[in-house]
C-alpha cells in the first residue's frame, strides 16, 4: 500500500521545509537591510512646561529608494512644532518620508507636561 505524505499549504502553495523557513525569516529581512536612526534631545533633563527639541538623524542604505520614519510623542507631552512631518493626533505619531539614500536630520519640538507625570519614552 502506498504511503501518503501530507504537506501543509499556504495560499495554494505546498509548503516545503525550505519554503516554510523562507516565510518564517521574511519578517526579519527589512530590519537586516534597514539603515540607522539616531535620536538626540536638546535636554536630557527637563522641567515642567519646558520645550525640548528632538532631532532624529536618518542614515539609510544607499540602495534604498525611500524611507519612512515614525516617532511617537509620549503621552502628556504637547507637540509644539512638527517641522516637516505629518502629524496624526489620534496615535500621537509624527511621520516623515525621505527620498533617496541621503542622510537627513528631522526635528520637532515638544513641551514637557506640567506637572511632570513620569519618565518620557520617545519611540
Amino acid at each position: 500500500m502506498p504511503t501518503l505524505k501530507l504537506m501543509p499549504t499556504f495560499l495554494g502553495l505546498t509548503l516545503t521545509p525550505r519554503l516554510m523557513l523562507m516565510l518564517m525569516l521574511m519578517p526579519l529581512l527589512p530590519a537586516a537591510w534597514a539603515g540607522t536612526a539616531t535620536r538626540l534631545l536638546s535636554s536630557v533633563q527637563y522641567v515642567p512646561s519646558q520645550e525640548v527639541t528632538v532631532s532624529v538623524e536618518l542614515a539609510p542604505l544607499a540602495s534604498e529608494a525611500f524611507n519612512t520614519l515614525e516617532e511617537v510623542v509620549p503621552a502628556g507631552w504637547e507637540l509644539v512644532s512638527a517641522g516637516t512631518a505629518s502629524w496624526t493626533a489620534s496615535t500621537r505619531t509624527l511621520r516623515w518620508v525621505s527620498l533617496g539614500g541621503l542622510v537627513r536630520t528631522f526635528s520637532y519640538v515638544v513641551r514637557a507636561p506640567s506637572p511632570a507625570i513620569s519618565a518620557a519614552v520617545f519611540s
